[in-house]
């Protein structure tokens, strides 16, 4: 946690820190009084203080707010801290569930903050989201940016797992085939415990003689993204 502007409150500071640690907000009331009484132009100064107390207490709109504001900054000297609010943003639409406004949010921070702290991060929940939406197509196109990657990332694992899926669901036997094989044969008995082994074999029977036209992945992820759209306005 970054130090106080001129070392004031470091009580303050503190006390965030063992609410951050013990994530039992209502067990420290103490330091929320100290933070609540603090002069409301401290906020960029405090380093998002505000907002990060306001996730432990469960006021996710306030957060919201705060990190919104950060998220926005244009000063160079909080550059970090407008990186870190922009995606701390997207990660409470996602606590959420709201998949619509998070996967905005995750793809606003991928353009924003390219090659940033939380690159792989946004870009695995961004997909994530996308997928919860129905949109297959770009959740897959998000998912292959980690596993075309050469970097090191411990998001490669999950992408690969969850493309198997949407592979499988959009109909694309064998490209699901082939990254449940690889799987196999890169994470062995961890991939064998999450089932590739028998997901393979079920993807043999279907990928044979099944091959899918770019066109028909498009109209199939396009009707399943209808479908869930009509849901949501259900709701």
């Amino acid at each position: 946690l970054p130090r106080l502007a001129h070392g004031r409150d470091v009580q303050l500071e503190a006390a965030v820190l063992r609410i951050d640690r013990s994530r039992r907000p209502h067990g420290h009331p103490h330091a929320v009084r100290r933070l609540e009484v603090q002069p409301q132009g401290m906020l960029a100064e405090h380093h998002a203080l505000y907002p990060r107390v306001f996730v432990l207490q469960g006021k996710m709109a306030e957060a919201d707010k705060y990190f919104a504001e950060l998220a926005s900054s244009n000063d160079k000297k909080a550059a970090l801290i407008a990186e870190e609010s922009s995606y701390r943003r997207a990660e409470i639409a996602y606590s959420e569930k709201n998949y619509v406004k998070s996967a905005g949010l995750f793809e606003e921070y991928i353009k924003k903050f390219a090659g940033g702290r939380f690159n792989f991060a946004a870009i695995y929940f961004a997909a994530d989201s996308l997928a919860k939406t129905g949109d297959e197509i770009r959740a897959i196109m998000r998912y292959e940016e980690i596993t075309d990657s050469t970097a090191e990332t411990s998001y490669r694992y999950g992408a690969e797992k969850n493309l198997v899926e949407l592979y499988e669901k959009t109909g694309d036997y064998a490209a699901a085939l082939s990254m449940a094989n690889k799987m196999i044969a890169t994470y062995g008995s961890q991939a064998v415990n999450d089932g590739m082994d028998k997901k393979a074999k079920e993807l043999q029977k279907l990928a044979s003689g099944k091959v899918v036209s770019n066109d028909e992945k498009i109209k199939t992820a396009e009707k399943r993204l209808a479908q869930n759209k009509k849901a949501i306005d259900r709701v």
